[in-house]
């Protein structure tokens, strides 16, 4: 997958097959680190080509597939909170899109420590498996 542009000359990567995949479901989890309060490389291109959904005349039905689904978050940082740098990104472009959100952060500064993390892990599959209940 390569990174955004305008002119959309990179339509021959593996961008527009994996959205497609994608929109198959109706809870999408967005995993990535937290990399000097930035998303990872990967995952802003990810994010920056779902333009490619809401622009291009033959994809814009299946970018407002987007509508209604549900967006969640899962990041580890070495921050008690998760930086909102990181997070305002995702926010937005939910609410852009119409999608609802939930966020599961871990501060990993000592790395993942199951007596600490696995209660908050637990609590996020609920709330993933709740919304897809129709409860959350």
């Amino acid at each position: 997958m390569s990174a955004c542009d305008y002119k959309h000359r990179n339509r021959d990567d593996d961008f527009e097959s994996l959205i497609k995949q994608v929109l198959e479901f109706d809870r999408i989890i967005f995993a990535s680190p937290v990399y000097w309060y930035a998303v990872g490389l990967p995952m802003k291109f990810f994010l920056d080509r779902i333009s490619d959904f809401l622009e291009l005349p033959e994809l814009v039905s299946d970018g407002r597939r987007l509508r209604g689904k549900a967006g969640f978050v899962v990041c580890a940082s070495i921050y008690e909170e998760v930086p909102k740098s990181f997070i305002g990104a995702f926010i937005d472009t939910f609410d852009y899109l119409d999608m609802r959100y939930g966020v599961a952060h871990a501060n990993c500064r000592e790395g993942y420590v199951p007596a600490k993390h696995d209660a908050g892990a637990l609590a996020f599959s609920d709330i993933v498996r709740d919304y897809a209940k129709g409860v959350a």
